[in-house]
């Protein structure tokens, strides 16, 4: 199910198991824990379709021809992301995809190291301005290392957030400014859009509920109400403004009901072809039917765009 796409299918990535053939190790280097198809690094015993804690850099090597899929999900926390990601992926094995499963912040061992210096910075202050960098920097060695090498190599990409999170919680949570995040997020990401971004809509009274039985609370998880349903609104108004790369489902539908929408969209894309990933990730998508789990965006979201 790959496709070629023009000037995509000469570039070369690969390396490891990316590519079957490529050592993850530079002469003179010592060994490290290599990305595989299912997320795991060769020293993580998890089962497939988890998240990996830290893909390493991809080397260059020889990259089959076409690039894979890459599906983003989004939403508040307690919405169910990790979940739907390990079921896509199990669900895209099933078609003979090859799938890579990733979270942000994270991704790679940078993006871990700065994952937990944000979400649990003890008593260091980070304010909203080098919040939003951290991000943006974390992001940035996501997409170079992990992200863009494995689409071009032909994987699916299957990611536990991405840009909209920045956009959601820095740029209108910590009120810096959606254009500002957009920017810095643009150029960390060479605009790397993702072709179909599945948007898990929880009220941040339902997320909580959901979050009761985890051990502590993160910085942006122990935030108040309030600013989660500023949250909440600002995904709800970016998946308004551009329906054809959102997908936007009710978090508290059943686990297997969400699952299906989900594959069914995906797999409509990955049958297609896909833009060239110096594009915008925009991808046509077939007219939805009016469906019980689809949430249509109230009139009172659409008028706050």
């Amino acid at each position: 199910m790959q496709r070629a796409t023009g000037k995509n299918a000469a570039r070369t990535v690969g390396g490891g198991r990316y590519a079957g053939s490529v050592s993850s190790t530079a002469p003179g280097s010592s060994p490290v824990p290599f990305a595989g198809e299912d997320g795991r690094t060769d020293n993580d015993p998890a089962p497939a379709g988890s998240i990996a804690p830290g893909p390493t850099p991809v080397a260059p090597g020889a990259a089959p021809e076409g690039r894979g899929v890459f599906v983003a999900f989004e939403g508040g926390d307690g919405a169910g992301k990790s979940t739907q990601v390990r079921l896509l992926a199990d669900r895209l094995r099933t078609v003979g995809q090859r799938v890579l499963t990733t979270r942000e912040p994270g991704g790679t061992p940078v993006g871990e190291r700065l994952r937990d210096l944000v979400l649990e910075p003890g008593d260091a202050v980070v304010d909203p301005r080098t919040e939003a960098l951290i991000f943006a920097a974390a992001r940035a060695a996501h997409v170079e290392q992990v992200i863009r090498p494995a689409l071009t190599a032909g994987r699916a990409v299957v990611t536990d957030r991405y840009v909209d999170s920045s956009v959601a919680y820095q740029g209108a949570g910590r009120g810096l400014g959606i254009a500002d995040v957009e920017a810095i997020n643009a150029w960390a990401t060479g605009a790397l859009h993702p072709d179909l971004t599945v948007l898990l809509d929880v009220e941040p009274e339902a997320g909580r509920d959901r979050r009761a039985d985890r051990a502590a609370e993160d910085r942006m998880e122990a935030e108040s109400d309030d600013f989660h349903r500023l949250i909440r609104l600002t995904f709800l108004q970016r998946a308004a403004a551009d329906p054809v790369r959102y997908l936007v489902l009710d978090a508290t539908l059943p686990v297997a009901t969400i699952a299906r929408r989900v594959a069914e969209r995906v797999l409509t894309l990955a049958d297609g072809p896909l833009p060239a990933l110096s594009e915008a990730g925009t991808a046509a998508a077939p007219v939805a039917e009016e469906r019980a789990d689809v949430i249509l965006v109230p009139e009172s979201v659409a008028e706050h765009r």
